[in-house]
């Protein structure tokens, strides 16, 4: 049985990496062949969320990997919306430059798996649309609010939210995430997202957020940076992360344990009715505490 798994993995992870290295090329197709390919996805979605066993979802999952570049590789791809596959985010920037896409997948004991790719939307003659693959290695990252990291070493989510921003002439994406995470706690992440001058490669993290007065001297003793922020709290609650337009601020809740002998047990943290919120200023995300927001 473990051969079998490892095995799986294993298949996963190849798929994986011929995302990350596969150059598509032109190939017709109709919308009937559309029509096909989104149809086997939906149905190859349904199975790993559904399956019984976690081989049998991970078998599923690796098949709809392959459709999916499959379905990439055909000639305008990019006109396919995708909306049918209610698990799976699709998000894109205000200028359509690449599409992100992210799923979980439930393992045994109800801890999560994440995959996802980027696919570029920078044809031409010498350079065909290209597609980064990401690895989710969310267990091997130790301190993953301060790790930079990159596509072939990520932090896992299923994204929802992209919000574009500007330092100097670079734009850096900013993503809000979910993670299952295990059975006594979920996260929500706050997740940036650049590129290296080429665009074939995708970086994840950023020296953007300025939670204290005192961030904006940190560095200066060896303190680490924050690259991201990670928000775990108990399974049963319910966080709030989202950008507000309106506000343009990215508004959360503020969350505490709910015993206060268990400082740093995330399982047992959850929202206390107060917002917290980042607001975008001379490139960097500022910390505003204790915000007032109305309801609707």
């Amino acid at each position: 049985m473990l051969s079998k798994k490892i095995s799986l993995y294993f298949k996963i992870f190849m798929a994986c990496v011929w995302l990350a290295f596969v150059h598509l090329p032109k190939n017709t197709s109709g919308q009937s062949v559309f029509k096909t390919q989104t149809d086997t996805l939906l149905a190859l979605m349904y199975d790993y969320n559904l399956k019984p066993t976690e081989a049998q979802r991970l078998e599923a999952n690796y098949l709809f990997i392959k459709t999916l570049v499959k379905t990439l590789r055909l000639e305008n791809s990019l006109k396919i919306k995708f909306d049918t596959l209610k698990t799976v985010s699709v998000l894109y920037p205000s200028d359509s430059s690449f599409r992100l896409f992210s799923w979980a997948v439930k393992l045994d004991k109800a801890v999560y798996r994440h995959f996802g790719c980027i696919q570029m939307n920078n044809p031409t003659a010498d350079s065909p649309l290209k597609i980064i693959s990401l690895i989710d290695k969310s267990d091997e990252i130790s301190d993953a609010q301060t790790e930079p990291l990159n596509d072939k070493r990520w932090f896992g989510a299923v994204y929802y939210q992209m919000i574009e921003t500007k330092k100097s002439a670079k734009t850096y994406y900013t993503l809000l995430g979910f993670d299952a995470n295990e059975p006594f706690s979920n996260k929500r992440i706050i997740e940036i997202l650049t590129f290296d001058d080429t665009r074939t490669k995708a970086l994840f993290g950023a020296d953007v957020f300025e939670n204290t007065v005192a961030d904006k001297n940190k560095g200066s003793k060896n303190e680490p940076i924050e690259q991201r922020r990670i928000f775990e709290y108990k399974k049963q609650a319910s966080m709030l992360l989202r950008y507000d337009k309106n506000y343009k601020w990215i508004i959360f809740d503020h969350l505490v344990p709910i015993d206060q002998q268990n400082e740093r047990l995330f399982f047992d943290y959850v929202p206390d009715l107060s917002y917290d919120a980042y607001e975008w200023k001379k490139g960097k995300w500022v910390l505003k505490e204790d915000v007032k927001i109305k309801s609707k």
